[in-house]
């Protein structure tokens, strides 16, 4: 018997993009949209589009996240701007 995957609700894609963000991305190495696109796509089988990224990484800057966008496409998420805790917890301090 073949298991069907499930597919990614919309409304969730928001978070796929902040984690796959936070932790592949920094000034140093910031990413494309159209990358992170792809990586999403391919790696976590989350369907979705350029434009779809994009617009959820303005709502994450809408929301205070520390995501920086840079000419050319450019992203990255910017770890000086995080909560010192979480950036212990993610990152070693």
């Amino acid at each position: 018997m073949k298991v069907q995957k499930k597919a990614i609700n919309k409304k969730v894609i928001i978070l796929f993009v902040r984690d796959a963000l936070m932790l592949g991305t920094s000034q140093d190495s910031p990413t494309t949209i159209t990358l992170l696109t792809r990586v999403l796509n391919r790696y976590f089988h989350v369907v979705c589009d350029r434009r779809t990224v994009s617009r959820n990484i303005g709502y994450l800057i809408e929301c205070g996240e520390p995501v920086v966008k840079l000419p050319g496409g450019k992203v990255y998420y910017d770890r000086s701007g995080m909560n010192p805790r979480l950036k212990e917890i993610f990152y070693g301090g």
